[in-house]
């Protein structure tokens, strides 16, 4: 049996993936409100009883252990460096914008990307670009945003909302001047019945404002759904769990407030029974008097024959605590934040550092990996087609582990000590050796030296 090697973008390979792309589609094809969907993927129980979410829902709950997650994932992606790089093939001429050559160390991190490391394997040569209007454009966004509050609004609304988008508008030239951060639960996705994008709409309030699609660039969160247009948040995937917590708070608030559950009954004693209303809110109006804020324990003396009976509820203080610690524990694990960086009990330093290494890894490396690789195709293309970004390695090193093996590299003369002192920022020294002597090297030396 002979296996069809497929050469190149074919009429009908197109239209296959656009009909695929329009099964992910919900009944309102121009909707973005996950509350409008209907199914065990949009409620809330497994019964289908409950409505889920709308993006307005889930920006409500922007608050609590959400927002702590939230806001370490989207922080910690703003503060890792993104940088611009272009790649020159053999055919090609250099670039004219400035440049700077890679390090060992940049040039083995971009390796173990997908997009960057195949860029750097198919190019005659990688450089990174110092000084280019893509650059500019990434650090003054607009009047009103800065290049970390970009990448930290967008982190924000992907793991809140599950989608962000940037409105990009252009100028007469035809080329991209700002960037504009819309409120994803106000942009809809206008598409025509086989599932194309033909545009998109903004609400504003009381006006519309209506995007070309090549206008705004999407950015969404991983959604088995509706995989190519909308996508599934961490929150929206940990909403119970949130929706359990602000009940819990709730209730914890009634009860401090002494909403509704009385601590003691008067009522009248004797044969007679009963008493007016006028001596009943006398009575009341006294015990207020009396035990209100700070008096609170103290001794009423009353000549009224009333009986006091005091009202006591179980205890449910053990209980709370472990449905608030478990359902914590289902948030953080949705975005995943270890739990040593939402607590200050019982964490050392070890815990701390092993905490930030494990959101580094789990949840930031991931993030930035989606964010570039989505710019990569989207955004630099508009100004170069050889222009790539990547973000810089998020994961802190091993500080013995790099120590250990830079001492065995300068030993066995893999890197000289120019070049170590290059990778820890040092200026190289123009009259010491480029590369230490081997024991091998030393002992010959001493022999001929005789």
């Amino acid at each position: 049996m002979r296996t069809k090697t497929w050469r190149g973008p074919a009429p009908w390979r197109e239209k296959l993936g656009l009909w695929i792309a329009g099964r992910g589609r919900t009944k309102d094809a121009g909707s973005t409100n996950l509350g409008r969907e209907r199914g065990d993927w949009a409620s809330l129980d497994v019964w289908g009883g409950r409505r889920g979410p709308s993006p307005d829902d889930l920006v409500r709950s922007y608050r609590g252990t959400a927002y702590a997650c939230a806001n370490l994932c989207a922080q910690g992606v703003a503060a890792v460096g993104l940088r611009l790089y272009v790649e020159t093939r053999h055919t090609q001429a250099r670039p004219k914008c400035p440049t700077r050559p890679l390090e060992a160390a940049d040039r083995t991190w971009l390796q173990s990307k997908a997009v960057a490391g195949k860029r750097l394997a198919r190019a005659g040569d990688v450089e990174e670009v110092t000084d280019h209007p893509l650059l500019d454009l990434l650090t003054r966004v607009n009047d009103e945003l800065d290049g970390f509050s970009l990448i930290e609004l967008t982190c924000l609304y992907m793991e809140i909302v599950g989608s962000a988008y940037w409105w990009l508008p252009r100028n007469r030239l035809g080329i991209v001047s700002a960037i504009w951060v819309l409120q994803p639960q106000y942009v809809r996705a206008k598409r025509n019945a086989g599932g194309m994008l033909q545009s998109w709409e903004y609400y504003t309030g009381a006006a519309t404002m209506r995007l070309s699609a090549d206008e705004v660039l999407p950015f969404h969160m991983p959604n088995l759904r509706n995989p190519y247009h909308e996508g599934w948040s961490p929150l929206r995937a940990a909403y119970e769990a949130v929706a359990l917590e602000e009940k819990e708070r709730a209730n914890a608030a009634a009860i401090l407030e002494n909403r509704a559950r009385p601590d003691v009954i008067v009522s009248a004693k004797g044969e007679y029974g009963g008493l007016g209303q006028a001596e009943a809110q006398r009575l009341e109006r006294r015990f207020r008097r009396k035990f209100r804020r700070g008096s609170s324990g103290g001794v009423l003396v009353i000549s009224d024959e009333v009986d006091v009976k005091p009202l006591t509820f179980p205890p449910k203080d053990m209980q709370n605590a472990l449905l608030h610690r478990l359902t914590k524990e289902d948030i953080a694990n949705a975005f995943g934040v270890p739990m040593s960086l939402l607590q200050a009990k019982d964490v050392n330093r070890a815990n701390a550092e092993a905490g930030h290494y494990q959101l580094a890894r789990n949840a930031i490396l991931p993030r930035c990996r989606r964010l570039e690789q989505r710019l990569s195709q989207r955004l630099c293309p508009l100004f170069d087609e050889r222009l790539f970004v990547a973000f810089d390695n998020p994961v802190p090193e091993d500080r013995e582990m790099a120590l250990r093996q830079r001492q065995i590299h300068l030993e066995t003369g893999v890197i000289t000590i120019n070049e170590a002192r290059r990778e820890i920022g040092r200026e190289p020294l123009k009259s010491a050796a480029t590369r230490p002597e081997t024991g091998a090297e030393a002992t010959g030396k001493e022999k001929r030296n005789g």
